[in-house]
């Protein structure tokens, strides 16, 4: 089943299954001990300061009694068991941070700036992505990290972030597993809604993605700059060099001012995008972006033939590569301005190679020198500068975990999909936890830019449910990481 755009197609929420623990006409009446033990432990329900309401746990809509069978004799029907046995509100960080992103913010040691507007929700997955899984050294692990942090909070324990397996023989996030253990939550082989999509979305220059390593000498500079409002130094870019050096012929220095001056600018719209995204992860953005072409410089120094690797290198040591072959379908640009304005210290200023389907790896801040080298030099790089290292990635942009939607409105859910040097073909949802998948086609996209798609959706029963979602790059390949939301259908 291919959707086109704007086609309806099959919507799963509308089911005619009713919860087993419905009161029928003639049971048992409820005792006051145990609806008074029902209220107890109804599922809590938070309202945002923006309107928006929240509950982490799914209801269950139990009876407390059916055909005079007590609350003892039929536990499983009659207790709830998210609430009452597993405790489910009380689990999981959303349980002690009702923003992760605030908390990792606002953190005694300086992380990494993950703000962005476009609407993700922080969550452990983008934790375990940097802190396990990516670059960050093992002495950084995601497991010491965190054991380490909570040692000392009081009323923490193992069980507020862990969940024992059936099998009594491995410890699992509960965030990891909880949409798998958690009663109350149904499910569908099918989707029914409105697919849209298109890749124009722009976001701001300041909240392009900056991930501000304390690493280098410039990064402590930018970033002093950045907090303080420095204005932009002119005298800077007008004094500005950029050599071209390595296996060329001649080796030249270029004045970036006589560049911009002179040289044929290009102005395009490109993805910048962490390597350590991670799925549903905020460190990606669009922008328009205005610079020199690249190959403008070497044609003028001559590349050699043996020449492979193209190694930029900033101006206080940090340097990036990538096989000089790209360049034939991907042009890189030294850009010195970002949606029409000067770029910005953060992201470099005065000059930021953008490496069309590269990650942020190779977007090197405040370029000083492009050097040449032969082929093989690039094996000595981490794997992740390789073009093709790079997996599609998928994120909501305006749904998060247990939000409640409106039994018979419609709602847009939102997000986007990026598969760096691949074009996105297809997004594909599912009701069902991955078992079964409906596929909205994303007919020519481009690979530089990333997919705003959009699913209009109108829930008919009060139900709770777990929409995943993943993006279907044009060589087949999908996301990694699981990329779900559990959502939650009330009457008005």
């Amino acid at each position: 089943m291919k959707p086109k755009n704007n086609r309806r197609i099959l919507w799963g929420v509308v089911l005619a299954s009713v919860c087993a623990g419905a009161l029928a006409c003639g049971c048992a009446a409820q005792t006051e001990d145990e609806g008074t033990l029902m209220e107890t432990y109804e599922p809590k329900l938070v309202i945002r300061e923006d309107g928006v309401e929240i509950q982490r746990t799914p209801s269950e809509n139990l009876s407390a009694s059916e055909e005079g069978d007590g609350v003892y004799h039929k536990p499983v029907r009659n207790v709830p068991k998210n609430t009452f046995y597993l405790k489910a509100d009380d689990r999981g960080c959303n349980a002690c941070h009702e923003d992760l992103l605030d908390t990792v913010s606002t953190t005694e040691y300086n992380h990494p700036k993950l703000t962005n507007d476009i609407g993700t929700e922080t969550t452990v997955q983008q934790c375990i992505t940097c802190h396990t899984e990516g670059q960050v050294t093992i002495a950084n692990s995601f497991g010491g990290i965190i054991h380490g942090i909570h040692s000392e909070v009081e009323d923490a324990d193992c069980w507020s972030c862990h969940y024992a397996s059936e099998d009594g023989n491995d410890m699992q996030l509960w965030d990891n597993v909880k949409h798998q253990v958690m009663h109350g939550i149904h499910t569908s082989d099918t989707v029914e809604g409105t697919f849209n999509f298109n890749q124009d979305r722009i976001v701001s220059q300041d909240q392009l993605p900056n991930i501000n390593w304390q690493g280098y000498e410039n990064d402590y500079l930018r970033n002093e700059k950045t907090e303080s409002g420095a204005p932009l130094d002119q005298d800077m870019l007008d004094n500005w060099t950029i050599t071209v050096t390595g296996m060329v012929d001649n080796e030249m220095t270029f004045s970036l001012k006589d560049l911009i001056e002179n040289a044929e600018s290009v102005t395009t719209t490109m993805v910048e995008a962490c390597v350590e995204i991670g799925d549903g992860n905020n460190l990606i953005g669009q922008a328009e972006v205005t610079g020199i072409p690249l190959s403008a410089l070497l044609e003028k120094a001559g590349v050699q033939p043996e020449g492979g690797t193209v190694m930029v290198n900033s101006s206080d040591g940090f340097n990036g590569a990538f096989d000089i072959n790209l360049m034939k379908t991907h042009e890189p640009l030294l850009v010195y301005q970002i949606n029409g304005e000067p770029i910005q210290w953060q992201h470099g200023y005065p000059v930021q190679l953008w490496l069309p389907g590269g990650n942020a790896t190779t977007f090197v801040k405040q370029v000083s020198n492009i050097e040449i080298a032969p082929a093989e030099v690039l094996e000595s790089y981490p794997p992740f500068y390789l073009i093709d290292f790079c997996k599609p990635v998928v994120g909501f942009t305006n749904l998060d975990e247990g939000q409640v939607l409106k039994k018979g409105e419609p709602f847009t859910v939102e997000g986007y999909a990026y598969a760096f040097s691949q074009p996105v073909k297809a997004m594909e949802f599912s009701l069902d936890g991955g078992e079964t998948w409906t596929r909205c086609d994303t007919p020519d996209t481009v690979t530089d830019k990333w997919v705003n798609w959009a699913l209009t959706i109108t829930p008919q029963e009060e139900h709770a449910y777990v929409l995943r979602v993943r993006c279907v790059a044009a060589n087949d390949m999908v996301n990694e990481d699981v990329v779900e939301k559990m959502f939650n259908v009330k009457a008005k």
